[in-house]
């Protein structure tokens, strides 16, 4: 183990900074392994909505290894502050790529990269990923090009799975709204908030492709009508009718009318195979992404830094692998004696993941102060957060006084809070 008062990683450099968080290369001294690690910046560590969403990325991709999406090795916890390490890559996302670029990609790369995020998407959807081999069925519902990683040696992959969905155990109460994903690459679907299915990505990639192709946004109106003929129009300015068929199906209106994602990445495959010249990912990453890469290091990442020295500097939290009922309990009280608990949500979580009880009964007991009367003599004062942090937490298996408490709360003044308990009385 490191040396007392050592942390568990060496920092390098930052590799990428975002509005939620800042992602850093360092070396984790235990194993002597060089990791990128992310971490969630302070402002977002009480958002127990945010620290969810960076928490499930983790979970998500922590079972799927595939070439092309990035890998998670583990999820860790200082004292609340989550930080997931994983793969080290240095590369620059497509969308910032192609802001060095008019007019988009050549074709033959646009086509190559689509195929790849195609397959990768299929993968994660149908792939034996889930227990004993079975699909996870993760649908990423935000695929775009700022989500897709290009690598200085032309390695591709497919970032950001917080808000994507899937049929499987450990997701607790995280999707408590339909994510609307980003603008311009939501089906109309999505925007009628339909339930999701794996055409919403098909769509998402179609408009990819588009933008990809040309460095344009695929501009859609919101009436089938005028969506159509709109789609039409642009996409007739596409060199090659037939990448542009391919594109107009990918964004059709109805979902049904859209291919699979493995068709789509088998009808690419075909097209890349009548280009003139052969893709070549790694030339692209030489050419365009290391001089990316080298703007990026002469900036002034100070801030950026200050986000993630913890880590060089203290141990993540300890929590046992398992514990008895009666030691999660304890465990529990001790922590929601903390004013801000909050705040260590993702320590709560790893209790309650550790026991086979002792965690609700005090976390009703929260439930219950957020019920009772103002005037109630024995009323302490609960926030909304953490009245959603423990109906999260209490989410997996409510039980009928869960359920008795979480359904005054589905009223409550807060909507985060309205959406968490409802979600638990659609678990029963």
């Amino acid at each position: 183990m490191p040396a007392v008062g050592k942390g568990l990683y060496e920092l390098e450099q930052i590799a990428g900074s975002g509005a939620h968080a800042v992602v850093c290369l360092a070396t984790e001294v235990v194993r002597q392994q060089r990791v990128a690690v992310k971490v969630l910046r302070p402002q977002f560590v009480g958002d127990v909505e945010a620290v969810a969403r960076f928490t499930d990325e983790a979970r998500i991709l922590m079972p799927i290894h595939h070439p092309d999406v990035i890998r998670v090795y583990r999820l860790l916890d200082y004292g609340g502050q989550p930080v997931i390490e994983m793969e080290p890559v240095e590369g620059v996302s497509v969308d910032q790529l192609l802001r060095y670029r008019k007019g988009g990609l050549p074709p033959e790369q646009a086509l190559e990269l689509t195929r790849r995020v195609a397959k990768a998407l299929h993968a994660v959807f149908a792939g034996p990923y889930g227990p004993d081999g079975t699909p996870m069925r993760i649908v990423h519902r935000d695929v775009k090009p700022e989500n897709i990683l290009l690598s200085r040696d032309g390695r591709i992959k497919l970032l950001d799975f917080g808000t994507a969905k899937g049929e499987f155990d450990g997701r607790r109460a995280r999707s408590l709204y339909s994510a609307p994903g980003s603008a311009g690459y939501t089906p109309p679907e999505r925007r009628k908030g339909q339930h999701d299915h794996a055409s919403i990505d098909v769509f998402a990639l179609g408009v990819t492709l588009f933008v990809l192709l040309t460095g344009r946004a695929l501009v859609l109106p919101t009436e089938e009508d005028e969506a159509a003929r709109a789609a039409e129009r642009q996409i007739a300015h596409l060199d090659d009718e037939r990448v542009g068929a391919l594109v107009k199906r990918m964004v059709a209106w109805d979902p049904d009318e859209r291919p699979a994602m493995l068709a789509v990445a088998e009808e690419l495959a075909q097209l890349i195979a009548a280009q003139p010249t052969p893709p070549d990912l790694a030339a692209l990453g030489e050419a365009e992404v290391e001089p990316i890469l080298d703007r990026r290091r002469g900036r002034s990442l100070a801030e950026d830094l200050g986000v993630v020295r913890f880590l060089e500097e203290s141990l993540p939290t300890n929590v046992p692998e398992t514990m008895t009922p009666d030691q999660a309990e304890a465990a529990v009280r001790a922590l929601l004696a903390d004013q801000r608990w909050e705040r260590r949500w993702v320590e709560l979580e790893r209790i309650a993941s550790a026991s086979n009880g002792g965690v609700q009964q005090p976390l009703i007991e929260v439930l219950a102060r957020g019920t009772s009367p103002w005037w109630a003599p024995w009323r302490k004062p609960v926030s909304a957060e953490q009245l959603v942090a423990a109906l999260w937490i209490l989410g997996d298996h409510p039980t009928d006084e869960v359920l008795r408490h979480a359904a005054p709360l589905a009223q409550h003044s807060e909507d985060r809070v309205r959406r968490a308990a409802r979600f638990v009385l659609q678990r029963s």
